[in-house]
C-alpha cells in the first residue's frame, strides 16, 4: 500500500507550487487525492506566519498561532484520521515533503521554524513514522528576476547551516534547477514543474526506497522527474519549433496583403510566360532534337523547377512568406493573405498552360478553341470577391 504524504509549501512559490500538485492530484490521482494526500502552506505575513491546509481547492487559514501544534493536530492528525479510515492502520509511516524556493525571501527562516516543531514532536514522541523531505527550487518559477543575487546567497548559506542542524530528521534533500546539463537555461514554467514534482511524490509514495542515493543531497534536472525519455523528447522538439516558428513569422496573426505578393509572384510568372514557345524556339523541330525530344523536356522543365524552388524558399523570405507565395503561385488561398489588389493582375503557376493552349488553337475553329481569357477573368473574380470576404 502507499504511504501517505503531507505536502507543505513554504512562502508564496512553495504554496504555488503546492497548489497546483493538488489541483493534479485532484484531476489525475482521484484515489491519492481522496486518502493519502493532505496539502498546506506556511507563508510569512508581516510579523506573523500564515498556517493553511488546502481543502476543495482553497487554502484555508489556521486558528492556530503554534507552528506545532498545527502540525500536530491539522496536519498529523488528519492524516491519521484519513489513513486510519482508508486502511485501518493509524500511525503508519508518511512523507512530509516541504517545498520551497530560495529566490523566495525568508524561506529557509520559514523552513527552520517547521522542522524545529517537527523535531520537538518527535522529540516528545508525539508524532512517529514521519520521514522529511526536502525540495529546493533553485530558480525563479514565475520567471522573474528581482531577487538579488545575494539575497539567493545568503539563502543558500542559511539552507546549508539548517541542513546540519536538523540532520537528524531530515531523510532526503533534492535540488532542482532548470538547466540542462550544457547550463542552457530550459525557462520551465510553474505547471510544468508543478506536474513534473506531484508525479516524482507519488512515485515515492509507491516506491518508497526506488529514489535512494547514498548521499542525502540529491540534484538532479527536471527533465529525469518523469521517467519518460519519449514524452521529453517530443516537448524539447515542439519547443524549438515553435520557437523556429514564431521567428518565422508563421505564427504571426497579422495578414499578408495581396499587393504585395502580386508584386513578387507576377515577375516570376511573366518571366515564364511563353513556357512553351521558348521551348520551340530553344529546341526547333529538326531531326536531331527529334531525337532527343525526352531529354531536352527533362532538361528544359527541370530548370524551371530549379528556378521555381529557388524563387519559393529565397532566404530573403521567412517560412511565413514563402507558405504564403506558395500557396499564391498554385491559385490557392491562404488565411494569411488578405486584402484585394484592383489595380493589378493575379497570376500564378495556371498561366503557364494559356501558352501551350494557345499555340494549339490556332489549329481548332473558333467554336472548338479553348476561351482561357475568358476562364482567367471568371477564376479572378472569384479569387478577389474570396479575399474580399
Amino acid at each position: 500500500m502507499p504511504s501517505s504524504s503531507i505536502n507543505i509549501g513554504i512562502n508564496q512559490q512553495g504554496k504555488q507550487l503546492v497548489d497546483r500538485i493538488d489541483l493534479h492530484y485532484k484531476n489525475h490521482e482521484r484515489d491519492f487525492y481522496n486518502n493519502y494526500i493532505l496539502s498546506a502552506s506556511v507563508e510569512s505575513k508581516a510579523e506573523s506566519l500564515e498556517l493553511s491546509t488546502l481543502k476543495n481547492g482553497r487554502f484555508i487559514i489556521s486558528e492556530n498561532n503554534s507552528i506545532k501544534a498545527w502540525f500536530d493536530s491539522e496536519l498529523y492528525g488528519e492524516i491519521n484520521r484519513l489513513k486510519n479510515v482508508v486502511d485501518g492502520l493509524a500511525d503508519g509511516g508518511m512523507s512530509v515533503n516541504i517545498i520551497l524556493s530560495v529566490c523566495d525571501g525568508n524561506s529557509t527562516s520559514q523552513l527552520k521554524l517547521l522542522l524545529d516543531a517537527i523535531r520537538e514532536l518527535k522529540k516528545n514522541q508525539k508524532i512517529s513514522g514521519v520521514t522529511v523531505k526536502l525540495f529546493v527550487i533553485l530558480y525563479n518559477v514565475e520567471n522573474k528576476n528581482d531577487m538579488q543575487d545575494s539575497s539567493i546567497q545568503e539563502e543558500l548559506v542559511s539552507l546549508e547551516k539548517i541542513t546540519k542542524e536538523y540532520y537528524s530528521i531530515i531523510r532526503d534533500i533534492y535540488y532542482l534547477d532548470d538547466r540542462n546539463s550544457g547550463q542552457i537555461i530550459l525557462n520551465l514554467k510553474l505547471d510544468w514543474l508543478a506536474f513534473a514534482l506531484g508525479e516524482f511524490l507519488v512515485f515515492q509514495m509507491i516506491c518508497a526506497t526506488s529514489g535512494a542515493i547514498l548521499n542525502k543531497s540529491k540534484v538532479f534536472g527536471l527533465g529525469v522527474i518523469h521517467f519518460n525519455e519519449l514524452l521529453f523528447r517530443n516537448v524539447i522538439t515542439n519547443t524549438i519549433l515553435q520557437y523556429k516558428f514564431k521567428q518565422e513569422g508563421i505564427l504571426k496573426e497579422e495578414g499578408v496583403q495581396l499587393r504585395d505578393i502580386f508584386n513578387k509572384c507576377n515577375p516570376f510568372i511573366e518571366q515564364h510566360q511563353d513556357f512553351f514557345s521558348n521551348f520551340l524556339n530553344k529546341y526547333p523541330f529538326s531531326h536531331v532534337n527529334h531525337k532527343a525530344l525526352t531529354t531536352n523536356s527533362k532538361v528544359y522543365i527541370n530548370g524551371f523547377k530549379n528556378g521555381l524552388e529557388q524563387f519559393i524558399t529565397s532566404t530573403d523570405n521567412t517560412i511565413g512568406e514563402s507558405k504564403v507565395l506558395l500557396a499564391n503561385l498554385l491559385g490557392e488561398d491562404d488565411k494569411k493573405l488578405e486584402g484585394i489588389d484592383w489595380s493589378g493582375k493575379r497570376l500564378n503557376i495556371n498561366d503557364l498552360e494559356f501558352d501551350i493552349l494557345n499555340y494549339f488553337n490556332k489549329y481548332l475553329e473558333e467554336k472548338k478553341q479553348v476561351k482561357f481569357q475568358e476562364q482567367k477573368e471568371l477564376r479572378g473574380k472569384i479569387t478577389n470577391l474570396t479575399q474580399g470576404i
